[in-house]
């Protein structure tokens, strides 16, 4: 199976310098909110989907304009979901005891 094939062409360019310092950032949290959304992760043997819809790497489920300010709830369902509690709950009592389950 191949996961990426990359083809790069043309002359070498010479890499940009990254910054020393990044510039601040609006805080957003002040922003007005243009939508809300909720996305679900969700699953079935063999098969993955966002907000039930089957993931398929050629489709764009959600747009968002250029400038707004969007308000995400991330869910995860099915076994996902049941693995991560299972995890968070296992590092819990490992911090609490300090032995790994």
């Amino acid at each position: 199976m191949t996961l990426a094939t990359i083809i790069a062409e043309g002359l070498a360019q010479q890499p940009v310098p990254l910054p020393a310092k990044l510039p601040p950032a609006d805080d957003l949290r002040k922003q007005p909110v243009a939508h809300k959304r909720e996305i679900v992760f969700s699953e079935s043997p063999g098969k993955f989907f966002i907000n039930g819809k089957q993931f398929a790497m050629d489709r764009v489920g959600t747009t968002v304009n250029l400038g707004d300010v969007e308000e995400w709830t991330i869910r995860v369902a099915g076994w996902v979901a049941k693995g991560l509690r299972q995890a968070q709950e296992n590092q819990s009592t490992e911090s609490m005891t300090g032995t790994q389950t």
